[in-house]
């Protein structure tokens, strides 16, 4: 069955496929995710999410630019990270069609 996406709540941040981290999208905050070699800082604020800095070779991630709305993503594919953010799902409705 079909959802309509809502308001984006929450960023879940995955590295290699796996759950790093979720948090709040309504909350400022600073992630730095580095192995001593890679490194990506992705920062939340006033409601968006966005990659600040990455040392990948092609800086795609970084140039996606600000995220809010739920369904919406930042891929670093070098160094295999995914940002998603996460909204209140709500019911098909009427006013869908």
């Amino acid at each position: 069955m079909f959802s309509k996406k809502g308001k984006g709540e929450y960023v879940h941040i995955y590295k290699g496929g796996k759950l790093y981290k979720s948090l709040k999208l309504s909350e400022n905050n600073k992630v730095v995710i580095t192995d001593g070699k890679d490194i990506n800082i992705i920062v939340i604020e006033n409601g968006c999410v966005y990659m600040k800095e990455a040392n990948c070779h092609d800086g795609l991630c970084v140039k996606m630019g600000k995220i809010s709305g739920a369904g919406e993503s930042i891929v670093c594919l070098p160094h295999k990270i995914v940002v998603e953010i996460e909204g209140e799902k709500k019911d098909i409705d009427d006013s869908t069609y």
